[in-house]
């Protein structure tokens, strides 16, 4: 069992031309020297709101397995 103690923070930054943004789900992938994060979902970012709009910056924070350091 894997304890979910270890905490992420996450930024994104959507780019502002026109077309920029997404309503799709977004996942990542966190690779470390010691395990692996795979298809985790970016789905409720700090402020509760509408993630990946055109010219937004997004900051998620979530707790999941300790990865190591990241690559």
């Amino acid at each position: 069992i894997f304890s979910l103690a270890t905490s992420y923070i996450v930024t994104t930054q959507t780019g502002s031309k026109d077309g920029a943004g997404t309503d799709a789900k977004v996942f990542i992938t966190l690779n470390g020297d010691k395990n692996k994060i795979t298809k985790f979902q970016l789905h409720k970012p700090e402020g509760g709101k509408d993630p990946f709009e055109k010219g937004s910056k997004d900051v998620f924070k979530f707790n999941d397995i300790d990865v190591g350091r990241v690559r």
